[in-house]
């Protein structure tokens, strides 16, 4: 038993040694007109980590935006370039979903955003709109405006984006922005915690660039990544599909977008990466939006809400922040705090890639994998900067790994075999 947990003792320490032993680099963050909303371009991976914005919801209400009362509200309700005023509109994406204005006095009865116990919380609950003749006309009208079908709606849901009073954007360029959530375990949901361009108007080519960091389409145990290069001259999209829990509990959702790569995370564990072309495409400014509707229009059977499902339900963000790179976590799925490597997926079952920072020089470079009892079981020769590894005789459990490099140790974490 000493032995043990000497061994452990001894690894972590190895492990800690590494990970905070050495500032290899510099930080550059611009705040071009020194405004804590202003547009942020941040150069990354070098350096510490830097908390640049967030919002823990620790008061009572949330810090909302209005033309005429509020003009500094550090969010806003909708898309900064809609009507601040109007009781709400037909989500995009579903006629039966309409979004609540929150500062609206017509619909305040239905207000569907508020903060408690440190939490946002963003309500769905049926529109019951026989049963509500003032929130009918309402809702009807604003269709009708909208050119759509009246009595149409059977869920109030909302959206509200980070914002500021010179534009109603919190815009950034670059960084690793991320948020703990809890969904509802419902069908039906279009939910999402994402990033869209604020740059509609002023670039064409990126007026609609568009990352789903989480986006709920229907199934209560599924989610997706998607991303969009929507603008002139380009209409690409990038899917990846998450069977992972996300209604059990809180889990943190989180986007590292950096000038050569997009990953996201999940509870700290690299699920999916974007490199290459598509991901320097991303060169504008974006901001944070967290959204929630319900039954998109191509959403067929078991997506659809039915006659279970719960009203109201919510959407719970316990918080959200922005970095200017990755932080490091002292969480069991720490997996990359160098930004040197990436490895997903992870947990895995036959196989995982591991990608080397295309910056580096590969000399003499080595994975090695050790047990819990900090035995070594498994060691890789790197000779290139992409390499997938299989289980080969890995029983399944926890492992911890290192990434050795020219005689250095550029990257270490802990494995998940499933």
């Amino acid at each position: 038993m000493k032995s043990y947990k000497f061994r452990i003792l001894l690894l972590s320490a190895f492990v800690f040694a590494n990970v905070f032993g050495k500032d290899r680099t510099h930080v550059i963050h611009t705040n071009p007109r020194g405004d804590k909303h202003a547009h942020y371009s941040i150069v990354a991976p070098e350096g510490q980590a830097e908390l640049i914005w967030s919002d823990e919801f620790n008061g009572v209400s949330l810090d909302l935006y209005h033309p005429d009362t509020n003009r500094t509200g550090r969010w806003r309700a909708f898309d900064f370039w809609m009507d601040p005023k109007v009781a709400g509109y037909v989500d995009f994406i579903s006629d039966r979903s309409f979004n609540i204005n929150p500062i609206s006095p017509s619909v305040a009865e239905y207000n569907p955003i508020s903060v408690s116990d440190g939490t946002l919380k963003i309500k769905g609950q049926r529109a019951l709109l026989s049963e509500r003749p003032d929130l009918r006309t309402i809702v009807n009208n604003l269709s009708i405006a909208q050119g759509k079908q009246p009595d149409q709606v059977m869920w109030l849901g909302s959206w509200i984006s980070a914002c500021n009073k010179q534009n109603g954007a919190d815009a950034f360029t670059y960084g690793y922005v991320e948020s703990r959530i809890k969904f509802a375990n419902s069908s039906g949901q279009a939910a999402s915690f994402w990033l869209y361009s604020s740059q509609e108007g002023n670039n064409p080519a990126k007026r609609a660039s568009e990352i789903d960091i989480v986006e709920l389409m229907g199934l209560p145990k599924v989610w997706y990544t998607n991303i969009h290069m929507g603008g002139e001259g380009s209409d690409k999209s990038l899917n990846h599909t998450h069977n992972l829990p996300f209604s059990d509990d809180f889990h943190v959702y989180a986007l590292d977008w950096q000038p050569t790569y997009l990953r996201v995370y999940y509870d700290n564990i690299l699920q999916y990466e974007v490199t290459g072309n598509d991901a320097a495409w991303f060169n504008a400014p974006m901001r944070v939006i967290f959204s929630y509707a319900f039954d998109s229009g191509w959403f067929t059977g078991e997506r659809l809400t039915n006659a279970n499902s719960p009203s109201p339900q919510y959407m719970e963000v316990d918080y959200v922040r922005l970095y200017n790179r990755k932080p490091f976590s002292t969480g069991i799925n720490l997996i990359d705090n160098t930004n040197q490597h990436s490895l997903y997926p992870n947990p895995f079952n036959k196989a995982f890639k591991l990608s080397l920072s295309p910056y580096i020089g590969i000399n003499n470079a080595s994975l090695i994998i050790y047990d819990m009892l900090g035995k070594k079981v498994k060691i890789i020769a790197l000779t290139k900067y992409d390499t997938t590894v299989d289980r080969g005789g890995l029983q399944k459990g926890i492992y911890f790994y290192t990434i050795v490099n020219n005689n250095e140790n550029i990257g270490n974490g802990k494995l998940i075999l499933q």
